[in-house]
């Protein structure tokens, strides 16, 4: 296996010297408030600086599913619910911050005033497919790179789960330093939600609650559904609240992402916990396998103990699993690996 810190000098090699900032360009570590103008929508984000005599790196954190707002509050993983939200993009700023690395995270156009993002334009949800999600890091990306401070040449899109799935795309679109998929399925998303709806029933197998047998059926519907978009049908229906033509350009994006991957020489990393009950670490085994034959540098990161939530739990058995046995923190390692595959401090 190709480890990511040997990939460090050939990170340093591909970004090139950095050039000396003006007078009125070095600072702080500060963050500030950086609106990006995208499709039929203003995303608002914050941009975190670290203390800066030279242009920094800079990455770019694209959300999970879900409606999430710029700092991702995560309340834990299927079967393992965390007693607290933990805001996981906003830890994995100051992490990153640390280390020398500029982060922009910024409000998903989903994310409205009941999801915690009250200024967002419900209007910007109106017929958007997953390339919208693409299409918002690009864009992102785009602003990003002309802030004082930032080294243009090199900015990275850092995606977690659905959004570690369209890092490949992200990083083609947006002619990107590189690409970090953090939780990152690599099969299609109808595929990875029936492997779910599996794992979900043998967790609860002999079960007469009703509230589960509700969910295992809730699940198994859902992935009967794209099923039949895959096969061409059901168009115009809704699956799960979200409208088929959504799911129709998942399942695409899906399938096309490992092909993109293949296709690019910029670096890419892919990490992912073993204790993620979302995205097994059996997915990573299948971007480590299909990484051996690009072009471009590629390493993968497996974390022990890191679950969906990117947090570390100490207690093996998840049915024994206390409050005290996680951690309040996005695992340190994330941001160790990030920070050594870009190269900075």
């Amino acid at each position: 296996m190709r480890r990511v810190w040997g990939l460090v000098g050939l990170a340093l090699l591909l970004s090139g010297c950095p050039k000396k900032l003006p007078e009125g360009a070095r600072g702080p570590a500060e963050s500030v408030e950086l609106d990006v103008p995208a499709e039929g929508v203003t995303l608002r984000g914050t941009l975190t600086l670290p203390e800066r005599d030279r242009p920094v790196p800079a990455v770019i954190l694209v959300h999970g599913s879900g409606p999430h707002s710029r700092d991702a509050p995560m309340g834990g993983q299927a079967y393992m619910p965390l007693p607290v939200t933990y805001p996981i993009f906003a830890q994995l700023a100051e992490d990153l911050q640390q280390r020398g690395i500029a982060v922009y995270r910024y409000d998903k156009r989903t994310c409205l005033l009941m999801t915690g993002c009250p200024k967002n334009d419900p209007a910007g949800v109106m017929g958007i497919t997953i390339d919208t999600f693409t299409a918002d890091a690009v864009a992102a990306a785009r602003v990003v790179r002309t802030q004082p401070g930032v080294d243009p040449e090199r900015v990275w899109v850092v995606g977690h789960s659905q959004g570690g799935q369209l890092v490949p795309a992200i990083v083609r679109d947006g002619e990107l330093a590189g690409g970090v998929l953090i939780a990152g399925p690599y099969g299609p998303i109808d595929q990875v939600l029936a492997a779910q709806a599996d794992r979900f029933a043998a967790s609860v197998e002999g079960s007469t609650d009703a509230r589960e047998l509700g969910s295992v059926a809730a699940l198994r519907g859902m992935v009967k559904g794209l099923q039949g978009i895959r096969e061409g049908r059901l168009e115009g229906m809704t699956i799960g609240g979200i409208h088929s033509s959504f799911w129709a350009s998942w399942i695409r994006a899906s399938d096309e992402a490992p092909d993109i991957a293949d296709g690019l020489t910029q670096p890419l990393l892919a990490i992912n916990g073993e204790y993620d009950h979302n995205v097994p670490v059996s997915e990573l085994d299948l971007w480590e396998a299909d990484f051996a034959d690009d072009p471009g540098p590629r390493a993968v990161l497996r974390l022990p103990c890191v679950t969906h939530a990117l947090l570390c739990v100490s207690e093996p058995d998840p049915e024994q699993v206390a409050p005290d046995d996680i951690s309040t923190w996005v695992d340190p390692r994330i941001a160790e690996a990030i920070a050594a595959q870009i190269g900075a401090r």
